[in-house]
């Protein structure tokens, strides 16, 4: 299995080719490449598969029984890799046409419900996840909307504040030991077990706030391995002791779907407490100063980020 998964788009396509045509030479043709890396992509195939595949003859190649059993296989790999090609063409035509607009949104605002409907916006939103090259992105006009947790001093990007962060929930599986004695908690109980972090590409160098009270009162924070996403981290926490912070709204109603867990917000004493030395986590829309979003779709991604940060109301 290891070994197929080296297996590209493009030793599929050079298998197809070889085996259509059984003639490397017309297929280095073909595909513009030179022979000899036609020859060195076989040499692969055949590791990968351990088969000869292609047999030369006389006249040519002739497919062995293995190569004539994986053919409709690489032929509908092909067939789902110019699918994809033609999806994301077409994305990219409607983003030149500008009836798209490109939203980069951190993990925790992954689940957040923004509006696509057609009678509202004259653009359909596309959300994709923030990266190391969001910032890239939005200048050079790959995206058009960035959720950030920082501002930007760049002169070409213009940084509107949403909101603070109001609130902090404690996420574990339902019969965690963190719960026994009582169904609210406070830092130090949470110290006593490992913590997943949904990580963000932004925030890479930044200390969380729960390291930092742990060093403040003499304690260490254990991590176990980060989560890039929301669902990626609640299955590390459903088999162990680990728990996981969630700050936003559609995050916690993300995780009350899933009744396998236990979702308790920190007690406002806590959040404060929390916060003494490091600041409450800050939320901003940055968009192009030359390539403005419409109004109605930046009024509407504004009231969804806040409505997802505020506390919510029990």
């Amino acid at each position: 299995m290891a070994r197929i998964k080296d297996i590209n788009v493009f030793s599929a396509q050079v298998f197809v080719a070889v085996f259509d045509s059984l003639n490397a030479l017309l297929v280095s043709k073909q595909l513009n490449v030179a022979p000899s890396k036609v020859s060195r992509c076989l040499a692969g195939l055949r590791h990968s598969l351990n088969d000869e595949l292609f047999i030369r003859k006389q006249y040519g190649f002739e497919a062995t029984p293995m190569a004539e059993r994986v053919y409709p296989y690489f032929k509908e790999l092909l067939e789902v890799a110019d699918e994809m090609a033609q999806i994301c063409n077409a994305k990219g035509s409607l983003k030149d046409q500008g009836k798209v607009v490109v939203v980069e949104v951190p993990p925790l605002f992954s689940c957040c419900v923004f509006n696509n409907d057609a009678d509202t916006f004259t653009e359909q939103l596309v959300i994709e996840p923030l990266t190391n090259d969001s910032v890239d992105n939005l200048l050079k006009g790959k995206s058009d909307l960035i959720i950030s947790f920082l501002p930007s001093n760049h002169k070409g990007i213009k940084t509107s504040f949403v909101a603070s962060s109001e609130q902090l929930y404690v996420v574990t599986r339902k019969n965690h030991p963190l719960w026994n004695n009582s169904d609210s908690t406070c830092l130090n109980d949470l110290l006593d077990y490992p913590y997943v972090e949904v990580s963000c590409p932004t925030l890479t160098e930044r200390i969380h706030p729960l390291e930092l009270y742990a060093q403040t009162h003499g304690r260490n924070l254990q991590y176990l391995e980060p989560s890039t996403g929301l669902d990626a981290a609640v299955k590390k926490i459903k088999n162990c002791n680990a728990f996981i912070l969630v700050s936003t709204n559609c995050g916690v109603r993300f995780i009350e779907s899933n009744p396998d867990l236990h979702c308790q917000r920190l007690a406002q004493a806590e959040f404060d407490r929390l916060h003494q030395r490091c600041e409450v986590a800050t939320y901003y829309i940055l968009t192009a100063r030359t390539r403005p979003v419409d109004e109605v779709i930046f009024k509407h991604i504004y009231q969804v980020m806040a409505d997802c940060v505020r506390a919510a109301e029990h």
